[in-house]
C-alpha cells in the first residue's frame, strides 16, 4: 500500500466524520486500532533499524528525503539509596501535600502553629478518551 492510500483511506474516515456520515467514535476506534498496530509493528523492527543506523556511524543517512540519526540512550541518575536526598524528598512530599490541599481548600491555609500555606498551582489536563474492553 503506498503512503497517498493510506492518507486517501484516513481523510474518507475524518471526512465521513465531518460530513455527519461515520459516527466520531467509530472513526476513532478504528484510527486507535491502526495505531495499536503500527506501534506494535516498530517496536517488532525497532532494535533491527536502530542496528542497521549503527552500522553507517558518523556518515549522514536519508532515506526517503528524511534524515535518520542515532540518538543514545540518555543517561539518568537515582540518589534513593542517599540518606540525605530521602530526608529532603520526605520534607518535599510533606510540602507538597499541604500546598495541594490549600489549593482544594482555595486559598491560603493557616495551620494551627501559625504556618502559612500557600497553595500549589493547578492546571487542568485535557479531556481525553479511555478504551477498555467491554465486560
Amino acid at each position: 500500500m503506498k503512503t497517498t492510500e493510506y492518507y486517501d483511506h484516513f481523510f474518507e474516515y475524518v471526512s465521513g466524520v465531518e460530513d455527519g456520515i461515520v459516527n466520531p467514535l467509530d472513526a476513532y476506534l478504528h484510527f486507535k486500532e491502526i495505531e495499536a498496530a503500527l506501534k506494535n509493528a516498530m517496536q517488532i523492527i525497532e532494535e533491527a533499524a536502530v542496528s542497521e543506523r549503527r552500522a553507517y556511524g558518523k556518515e549522514e543517512v536519508i532515506r526517503q528525503g528524511l534524515r535518520i540519526e542515532l540518538v543514545e540512550g540518555r543517561k539518568t541518575y537515582s540518589y534513593k539509596h542517599i540518606p540525605l536526598w530521602q530526608e529532603i524528598d520526605a520534607k518535599r512530599k510533606q510540602i507538597e501535600k499541604a500546598a495541594k490541599g490549600a489549593a482544594e481548600f482555595g486559598a491560603h491555609v493557616i495551620t494551627n502553629d501559625g504556618e502559612e500555606i500557600e497553595p500549589a498551582e493547578v492546571r487542568v489536563g485535557k479531556d481525553h478518551l479511555r478504551i477498555s474492553a467491554a465486560r
